[in-house]
C-alpha cells in the first residue's frame, strides 16, 4: 500500500511472461510501476524479484536485474548516443565503473538491434522524440535485465516510431524470454501482445487474466 493510490494489489509474473497493466487515468498504473522499480516504497506489503525483497536490494543490485523504459526520456547533458547506451552497463561494472570490451560489445549490439547505430556519435539534444525513445530502449536492453518495465513506451510517438518501438520490444521479449511488464492506455495493443492483463481501477485489481 502507498498512500491511497494502490491497495490490496497482489500478483505474480513468471519468467518469460508478458504482463500488461491497463486501466483508466488515475487507476494507479504509474504508482504500481514506481513501486516495482523501487522509486517509492510501500507502506505495507512486499515486492519480490527472483525471491528477494527489492527493499533489501541496493540500487546497483536491482539495476542488474531490472530496467525501466519511461514514457519520455530526457538527458540533462549533451551526451553522445553511444555514451548514453553504454551507461546501461554501469550496474555490471567492476568497482562501480564500466567500459570493458564486453560492455562496448553489448552496447553496439543493442544499438544495432534498435536501429540507432548510425546515431552513435550524435548528441542527445539533436535527436527527435522517437529517436530519443529508441536510445532509452537501447540503454535499458544494455542492462541485460531479467525484468523489463515499460511505462507507456509509445505514448508520445508518431505511428512510424510507435511501430518500430513495439517491434523492437516484442522481438526482444521473444528472443530473451525475460519477464516484461507493460503499462499501457491502449487496451487493444495490450490485449494483442500480452499473455495476461491486469486491470486496475481506483488503485485495486478489477480483473486479472488472459485477454
Amino acid at each position: 500500500r502507498t498512500g491511497k493510490s494502490v491497495e490490496d494489489v497482489t500478483f505474480r509474473v513468471s519468467p518469460g511472461e508478458l504482463l500488461g497493466i491497463v486501466g483508466p487515468n488515475s487507476a494507479g498504473k504509474s504508482t504500481l510501476l514506481r513501486l516495482l522499480s523501487k522509486v517509492i516504497t510501500p507502506e505495507r506489503g512486499r515486492i519480490l524479484i527472483e525471491g528477494r525483497e527489492i527493499v533489501a536490494l541496493s540500487r546497483m543490485a536491482l539495476a542488474q536485474r531490472l530496467a525501466v523504459v519511461p514514457q519520455e526520456f530526457h538527458v540533462a547533458f549533451p551526451f553522445r548516443v553511444a555514451e548514453v547506451v553504454l551507461m546501461g552497463r554501469y550496474p555490471h561494472g567492476r568497482s562501480g565503473g564500466w567500459g570493458s570490451a564486453r560492455d562496448h560489445a553489448v552496447a553496439r549490439a543493442v544499438m544495432e538491434a534498435t536501429g540507432i547505430l548510425d546515431l552513435a556519435t550524435r548528441r542527445m539534444d539533436e535527436l527527435s522524440g522517437g529517436e530519443r525513445q529508441l536510445v532509452s530502449i537501447a540503454r535499458a536492453l544494455a542492462q541485460e535485465p531479467a525484468v523489463l518495465l515499460l511505462d507507456e513506451p509509445t505514448a508520445h510517438l508518431d505511428l512510424r516510431h510507435e511501430r518500430r518501438v513495439l517491434e523492437i520490444l516484442f522481438t526482444h521479449h521473444r528472443n530473451r524470454m525475460g519477464t516484461t511488464i507493460l503499462v499501457s492506455h491502449d487496451l487493444n495493443l495490450a490485449a494483442e501482445h500480452c499473455d495476461r492483463l491486469l486491470l486496475l481501477a481506483r488503485g485495486r485489481i478489477a480483473a486479472l487474466g488472459r485477454p
